[in-house]
């Protein structure tokens, strides 16, 4: 777990990361989310989904990473 800075979300923590994907806590929006991880840069990223709670956005980091 790293922390990460996001211009759209700010602060947040970088559980996991597997094949591109991360898995992304927004504390200060209180959201998860799971999104296609910048090569370059991890701050950013793209074609995320949010989610509320963590078990569902785990179920979804799952599904993008093996399928």
């Amino acid at each position: 777990m790293r922390v990460i800075h996001n211009a759209g979300c700010g602060k947040c923590l970088l559980l996991y990361e597997k094949e591109g994907i991360g898995l992304i806590a927004s504390p200060d929006k209180q959201e998860m989310i799971v999104a296609y991880m910048d090569r370059e840069d991890k701050n950013l990223w793209h074609s995320g989904a949010y989610f509320r709670d963590y078990a569902s956005a785990l179920k979804e980091f799952k599904e993008r990473v093996y399928g």
